[in-house]
């Protein structure tokens, strides 16, 4: 099956860049029908020190990937029509049983019928590994003869109304996701689930470049089989004040402050209700250099432990551009996860760090070297682990 998707794919990427059909065009090709046709190739080699994430015995194994994708675009300078096509096969030397095949198609559309409408639409259908370790298998990596495997939809239909020079615009959304596993059913079953979102945000702007805004959400959370322990179907709902802004000054970003309330159907689990913040912020104290700053804090669905997760997360990373070939990156984060309802308690503490060179080896192809480090603490015995990444990429589009 791995084979069987590779080769597909890379005769599809071969198919595209050969047609008789194609126009070179910069970036990409054009089609007779006016579709720009992006094909890529992504290889990485990498070598992980803990591939099951546990926390003695470590397996370590070098991972060869492969990942084709193609991106087609229909664009009139007002309407613009996407879709993407990708593949992914990874091959370990250690183990092969955790060899993979991912695979996606996103399809999305933006339309302006008018000055004041404006339509944002995308689906995307993907099947994908959880690596063992992650996920349901956290801290029973090496108890699974091989990675969980599962199929993922998302449908979204976003609106906004208001000519964009105006100082008010109404913004509503529907979002629509759904998971299930394809395998070990019996501990993966009840952890199959559908979401429906329903949103609104309303924009107010004070000057040309900053827009206060409040959003208010529900997303009702349905599993397809009752856990043991009792339902864990939920709505969450937030109301949310908030901040955006352009290039003012040094920095751009956003910043919403509110509260979140998570309630439960089954009387008995602990629902949540509190502060709830995300904070994104880009400071840009010369041109060739950015630090970028994130914080969020929510109540979020556990894998398997506990009624939910408070979770807060900080990070910071900074991107130095230089000159037009070499570019740097560095971050940290840390995060803490508590969590809620369970019957031992639990609270994990995990801090990442990352390196990245990236060069543009030509025009159409760039080459990265990345370092990435994981240290996770946790007062549940068996979770807690170190992880150490490193590895080469090679990216050639077109």
């Amino acid at each position: 099956m791995k084979k069987s998707a590779m080769a597909c794919s890379a005769v599809y990427v071969a198919l595209l860049i050969f047609s008789g059909h194609l126009v070179a065009a910069g970036e990409g090709y054009i089609m007779d029908a006016g579709v720009k046709i992006s094909p890529s190739l992504t290889s990485t080699v990498k070598y992980d020190d803990n591939i099951f994430h546990e926390g003695i015995d470590e397996t370590s194994s070098s991972i060869v990937t492969a990942a084709p994708a193609v991106n087609l675009l229909l664009d009139d300078g007002i309407n613009r029509y996407s879709a993407d096509l990708g593949f992914e096969s990874a091959s370990h030397t250690t183990s092969k049983a955790d060899n993979y095949s991912n695979r996606f198609l996103t399809l999305s559309g933006h339309l302006e019928p008018s000055s004041r409408s404006r339509w944002d639409l995308s689906a995307n259908i993907i099947h994908a590994v959880e690596p063992r370790g992650t996920g349901i298998t956290e801290g029973a990596g090496d108890a699974m003869d091989e990675p969980l495997e599962f199929d993922a939809q998302t449908a979204q239909v976003s609106y906004e109304y208001g000519a964009l020079s105006t100082q008010g615009l109404l913004a509503l959304e529907v979002n629509y996701y759904n998971k299930n596993y394809s395998n070990f059913s019996v501990i993966t079953e009840v952890m199959d689930f559908d979401s429906v979102l329903f949103g609104g945000m309303f924009f107010y702007s004070t000057n040309s470049k900053t827009d206060a805004f409040i959003e208010i959400n529900q997303n009702a959370i349905r599993y397809d089989i009752n856990d043991p322990s009792g339902s864990r179907d939920s709505d969450d709902v937030y109301a949310l004040l908030g901040v955006k802004w352009e290039a003012t000054a040094l920095t751009t970003g956003e910043i919403k402050l509110g509260l979140q309330r998570k309630n439960f159907t089954k009387s008995d689990r602990k629902d949540f209700s509190g502060f709830s913040w995300g904070v994104n912020v880009d400071w840009q104290p010369l041109t060739y250099s950015t630090v970028s700053v994130n914080t969020s804090r929510n109540a979020t669905d556990p894998s398997s432990y506990g009624d939910y997760i408070n979770k807060s997360i900080v990070g910071i990373s900074w991107l130095a551009q230089w000159n037009s070939r070499v570019s740097t990156t560095v971050g940290a984060s840390y995060e803490e996860e508590e969590y809620i309802g369970a019957t031992m308690g639990r609270t994990d503490d995990t801090r990442n760090y990352n390196a990245i060179i990236d060069f543009v080896a030509l025009p159409w192809l760039g080459l990265s070297v990345f370092l990435e480090l994981t240290d996770k603490d946790s007062d549940l015995e068996g979770i807690a682990f170190k992880k150490n990444v490193v590895g080469i990429s090679l990216k050639a589009t077109k």
